[in-house]
Parts: C-alpha cells; sequence; structure tokens
C-alpha cells in the first residue's frame, strides 16, 4: 500500500485513501496517514466497516465527492446492520492543506472496502448468548477477520455482550465493563486461554 505522495491532488488523496484501507494484512497504518494531524488522532475505523461493490470516480477539490455502489455497513461488533441509507452512500470528504499537500480533514469512522476484497479477509461466524432465562445458547452471526487474531477478536466482542437492541431477547453472564485482556491463543487441541480483566 502506497502512502501519500508529494503533489497528489485532492481528488487523488481521496482515492488512494479508500485504497489504502484494503491493505493485506489488514492494517489503517497507511490509511490514516492521508488524513491531517487533526483527522488523523479523531479518526477510528474500529467503529464500523462498510463494504461497497463499486465507487463513482470522485469530484470536487475543497469537498471531494463520490458515492458507493451497492454499499451495506457492519457495527463495531462486525454484526450486519443491511444497506447503507442512500444519504450516507455519498461520501464527502473536506480537504485542507497541510505543509503544501492535501490532506482528508474528517472522515468516516469505519473501514471502507470493497465487496471481493472484504469476502477474502473475513469469515461469518456465531457468538452464542443465552436467552433470557439463561437456558438456551443464542447465535447472533457477526463477520470477523480471518487468520490468527481471529479467536482474539471473537472472545473480545463475546465478552462485550449483546448491543442494546438484543439485550431484551437475550443476555450474557459476563459483568458489565468486563474485557479479554491479552491475544487469546487456542493449541492443537482446540482449547483457549482467555485472560478476563475486571470486577
Amino acid at each position: 500500500v502506497r502512502p501519500p505522495q508529494p503533489g497528489e491532488s485532492a481528488r487523488d488523496i481521496v482515492v488512494h485513501f479508500l485504497d489504502a484501507m484494503e491493505a493485506s494484512p489488514i492494517s489503517t497504518r497507511v490509511a490514516r496517514e492521508f488524513l491531517s494531524e487533526e483527522a488523523a488522532a479523531s479518526w477510528n475505523p474500529e467503529l464500523g466497516t462498510v463494504v461497497y461493490a463499486s465507487r463513482s470516480a470522485p469530484s470536487g477539490s475543497s469537498v471531494v465527492e463520490l458515492a458507493l455502489e451497492a454499499a451495506g455497513h457492519l457495527d463495531e461488533r462486525g454484526a450486519w446492520r443491511g444497506p447503507l441509507p442512500a444519504l450516507e452512500s455519498t461520501l464527502r470528504f473536506p480537504m485542507v492543506r497541510e505543509q503544501g499537500e492535501w490532506r482528508i480533514a474528517a472522515a468516516p469512522n469505519a473501514l471502507i472496502v470493497r465487496e471481493r476484497w472484504f469476502e477474502q479477509r473475513f469469515r461469518q461466524v456465531s457468538l452464542y448468548y443465552f436467552d433470557p432465562e439463561g437456558q438456551v445458547l443464542v447465535p447472533e452471526p457477526v463477520y470477523l477477520p480471518i487468520g490468527d487474531q481471529l479467536p482474539t477478536f471473537l472472545t473480545r466482542t463475546l465478552v462485550a455482550g449483546p448491543p442494546a437492541g438484543l439485550r431484551e431477547v437475550v443476555r450474557t453472564f459476563f459483568p458489565p465493563g468486563m474485557t479479554a485482556r491479552l491475544s487469546v491463543t487456542v493449541n492443537a487441541e482446540g482449547q483457549a486461554q482467555i485472560a478476563l480483566q475486571g470486577d
């Protein structure tokens, strides 16, 4: 993935910012370099994922716009939240000059990637919560990155508990504020050792 180059136009910066989010292995380190210092400090791509089939050519300079086609979105836990609303499918990037170069002044707090890239690097897995009576396990499908970190992502998402919208129909026995402290490793027998932190 290529970092910003000297003399790039505002439109080039936006296009290359989106391209940089499709780094392999998954990383947003280079993508952050296309943002202004202030935007880089506040941007949080872990708050969601936008998956799209294609995008239009960018237009504008002080504000660069482009439209995403057939876009859907996932929440910060990786749960599918359906098609992206039409108003949110047009991305608008205000631009600023820093040290004579264009940079993005504000970006959506999400990983924004093409469908084919997403399908190659994420897989659907299930988080299991209990029903309100604590008797039956209820699966919730989520999409998480494949690879060595999958057990860690899966465990952290499970320990965080169900989102507010599901708490009437499922429950967890992890107390609020509990987190998985370290990376989760799985041994040859398929057993995971999990370090928890919290009351």
